[in-house]
């Protein structure tokens, strides 16, 4: 009985051992456990004010990592005493100088707590604490100047490359700010910027010069692979820049780098303030690199080309493109006037990383311009841009005159159109005429006239010139004159072409050549913003195809030699042949403007990746399987064989590679024309045997190739093409519309073949030095206007967003809140007067 009475005792022990073992340890008890040498000395000191706040926090929430460090980081943020905890570490520090000046690990561990700091402040999304901490290190920490001077010196740690060097400035590139940027909040980047905080990006920003890369090469050379000038590769890999670029990408930075900008130099003037609240101030700065929307298309536009030469990264940066394209959209959307549209899409900065001097002189849209080489197809689209180009279109540059063209019937179009065709000559005359009197003005005509007077009635003095002379002046008519030329144009190849004549000759050069003077021009524009345009290019060989064969056709007549002559006439007929093909078919170019037949261009257009992409993958197929079964029936027949078959060559069509006289047509051509007639196992000869069997399984494959697979991958293909291109067909049909009536708003000379006239008249233009003073006034008075309209659409932006429906409470939902707890706080109230 003893036994059994005393038998449960030593299990009871054990669990009451195991209970103690399992009971949470307090942090006083853990203290040692730190890694930071500032923590472990500031809780040995100040035990008593820290031990309980930290138990409450590690028994309230999960903690990873470190126990003590990382309870310790959560009280400095999360502790309502204001800055008591920091107050008590800044004591540890000072009591502590001379012993932590000569420990190297002090010096990192005041950087970890730092950075843990900023970060735990940013994770919480606490805007208070961060302010806090970093009033806390620029005022309490930073002033002393022993320890100013050490933290100038100190080793930074960067979580993400793992590599260590010295970095004198403490405020670049700070891992609490780019998480920030990453968690697109405005509040805490604006307090970042507040405290002199940046993030460098330019390693990656140096795509738009081709010069951006992982490696350097010091021995400069236009063949640096012929030459081998090997390159010294940097120890940062892509992905450490990409998250640099990234941050200030993001709309948060944007919005912030222009009001710290604009709270620094102006917040000490209350009056300014108003000013810019108004949108009346004139501010003297260059927002050039603060300027958010102008940032947001360069940001697409780099990580656009960064996603052509790093494929593997190819969607973490199309994920930004997509995000800047947005943003720019949704800061167009929140204009609320068609005015404040116009005068957003006429300012822009960095004008010269995408176009070359000549072309931003011309540019009236220079934004739409810049949305167009970004592709940022939805800007291009949206209802502000359409209106405001549309507009333009039927005004004058000079009288500000409105042509009636959309409030009138097909048959008054008709008539003007008519009217435009018999009237052209006299119209071309007439600016003629005004070009050479405008050239030939002297400077003295124009110094007194000031652009802040003429700003608003621009032109007005000609409202009353005559209607010939302005005729030119309306980007519609302009449209209407290079119609009229190029169906003329047309008519005289066609009449070429079927009369067999060379009469109108030297009128398809003149017009070659003045079309290609103006393709040229535009070429060159294409390659200074390294991007291919497809119409440039194709309109270029044209002209070139044509006026090669014109003029081949021109010497002919006059050479005595038949033989000569007759190779002249072969070369000059195939040469005019395809020209006057690639002519007539870019009329497709012209077909983007009607919403009936534009969608089927741009389908035809967009089709013909996915015919190069197969045709390459047929083409592979066709010399494999042509080689391999020439190889097989060159093999000569037997005795036997070439009785029964006669001559096996005339049925053998794979003997030979090439054609040849009175023989078959070859393999190649063969196998090339058997896409379009499949079968024919006739064509591998009549001789029966083991060769001709394996030729014959070799060429069924081969039509299987074909015809089962490589035509319904096209035809697949193709198909998802367009579903792609019907899933939003209007925007892309708005955005290859308005790239053709750019061309008209900033083309202001004469149609083909006269624009060499402008040309010549061009070339003796004088540079009126007045009249560029005073343009460059207007522009900086625009830039003005510019930069108070995209303060307060940053301040709708930044209401738009809190009040999206992206968030898990939007504005409304607070202000509800909150009426309700106050109207619950009153019933409360009135029922405790009641009572007593």
């Amino acid at each position: 009985m003893e036994m059994s009475e005393s038998s449960p005792r030593p299990k009871r022990v054990n669990d009451l051992i195991s209970e103690s073992e399992n009971r949470p340890r307090s942090i006083k008890d853990q203290i040692s456990e730190s890694e930071n040498i500032l923590i472990k000395g500031t809780l040995e000191l100040y035990q008593e004010y820290f031990v309980p706040k930290l138990d409450n926090i590690a028994r309230q929430a999960y903690i990873q990592g470190n126990k003590v460090d990382t309870t310790f980081v959560k009280l400095l943020i999360e502790d309502p005493d204001e800055n008591t905890p920091l107050k008590f570490v800044k004591d540890y520090i000072t009591k502590n100088k001379e012993e932590l000046r000569k420990q190297s690990k002090a010096l990192k561990d005041l950087r970890d707590l730092e950075v843990k700091l900023l970060l735990e402040a940013v994770e919480s999304e606490n805007s208070d604490s961060l302010r806090k901490v970093l009033n806390w290190f620029e005022n309490e920490v930073h002033e002393d100047k022993d320890m100013n001077r050490l933290i100038g010196i100190w080793e930074k740690f960067d979580d993400t490359s793992g590599a260590s060097m010295t970095n004198k400035d403490v405020k670049k590139n700070n891992m609490a700010m780019i998480r920030a940027c990453e968690k697109d909040n405005f509040e805490m980047v604006l307090t970042f910027f507040k405290f002199c905080f940046t993030i460098d990006a330019k390693k990656m920003r140096q795509a738009n010069s081709n010069t951006f890369a992982l490696s350097t090469n010091n021995r400069g050379s236009r063949f640096p692979l012929l030459c081998r000038y090997f390159e010294n590769r940097d120890m940062e890999d892509i992905l450490f820049h990409f998250r640099h670029f990234q941050a200030t990408s993001k709309p948060a930075f944007m919005i912030g780098q222009l009001r710290n900008k604009i709270d620094d130099e102006y917040e000490s003037d209350y009056d300014v303030l108003d000013q810019i609240q108004n949108g009346t101030f004139e501010f003297q700065s260059s927002f050039n690199n603060e300027d958010p929307v102008t940032e947001s298309f360069h940001n697409a536009f780099v990580a656009k080309r960064l996603a052509r030469d790093h494929v593997e990264y190819a969607n973490k940066f199309k994920s930004i493109v997509k995000e800047n394209r947005k943003f720019a959209v949704d800061m167009l959307d929140l204009c609320k006037t068609t005015d404040e549209a116009a005068l957003f899409l006429s300012t822009a900065f960095k004008k010269e990383t995408y176009f070359t001097e000549t072309h931003i002189e011309r540019m009236a849209h220079p934004r739409l311009e810049v949305a167009i080489v970004t592709r940022n197809i939805e800007f291009v689209a949206h209802d502000f841009c359409q209106q405001i180009l549309r507009d333009k279109l039927m005004q004058s540059e000079e009288t500000g005159e409105l042509l009636p063209w959309n409030s009138t019937t097909f048959l008054d179009k008709g008539v003007y159109i008519i009217s435009c065709i018999f009237l052209l000559p006299i119209f071309i005359v007439c600016k003629v005429v005004i070009d050479i009197s405008m050239c030939c003005r002297p400077t003295s005509d124009s110094v007194g006239e000031d652009p802040e007077n003429n700003e608003n009635n621009e032109g007005v003095h000609r409202k009353n010139a005559s209607r010939f002379f302005t005729f030119f002046t309306f980007p519609q008519n302009r449209f209407i004159a290079q119609s009229i030329s190029l169906l003329v144009f047309l008519g005289f190849l066609i009449t070429t072409v079927l009369e067999e004549t060379i009469r109108f000759r030297w009128v398809i050069i003149t017009f070659s050549l003045s079309h290609l003077l103006r393709d040229i021009g535009r070429f060159r524009e294409s390659v200074k913003r390294k991007s291919f345009r497809f119409w440039d290019f194709y309109s270029m060989v044209t002209d070139v195809l044509l006026v090669s064969g014109a003029s081949l056709a021109i010497v002919s007549t006059e050479i005595s030699s038949d033989e000569l002559k007759h190779d002249l006439r072969q070369t000059e007929a195939c040469l005019t042949g395809i020209g006057v093909t690639l002519a007539i078919t870019k009329l497709f170019y012209w077909c983007q403007l009607s919403s009936w037949l534009g969608p089927l261009a741009i389908s035809i257009k967009k089709v013909f990746s996915d015919i190069l992409m197969v045709t390459t993958a047929y083409l592979i197929f066709y010399l494999a399987f042509t080689v391999g079964i020439k190889y097989i029936m060159s093999v000569p027949i037997s005795t036997e064989d070439a009785k029964k078959c006669g001559d096996d060559e005339i049925y053998n069509r794979f003997s030979t590679f090439f054609h040849k006289e009175n023989t078959t047509d070859g393999a190649l051509k063969t196998a090339l024309w058997s896409m379009f007639d499949p079968g024919h196992p006739e064509y591998l000869g009549c001789a029966y045997g083991f060769a001709r069997s394996t030729a014959l399984t070799l060429w069924g494959l081969y039509q299987i190739v074909n015809i089962t697979i490589l035509i319904n991958l096209l035809v697949a293909l193709m198909n998802n093409t367009m579903a792609l291109i019907n899933k939003d067909k209007e925007k892309q049909w708005k955005f290859y519309r308005t790239e053709i009536w750019l061309r008209f708003l900033n083309d202001k000379g004469l149609c083909p073949p006269f624009n060499i006239l402008d040309a010549l008249i061009n070339s003796f233009k004088c540079i009126d030095a007045q009249e560029n003073k005073n343009k460059k006034k207007k522009e900086e008075k625009v830039k003005t206007k510019y930069v108070n309209l995209v303060s307060r659409l940053s301040r709708r932006y930044l209401r738009h967003v809190e009040d999206s429906d992206a968030n898990d409470a939007t504005r409304e939902d607070l202000e509800n809140a909150k009426r309700n707890i106050l109207n619950h706080l009153k019933r409360q109230e009135k029922s405790v007067r009641q009572k007593d």
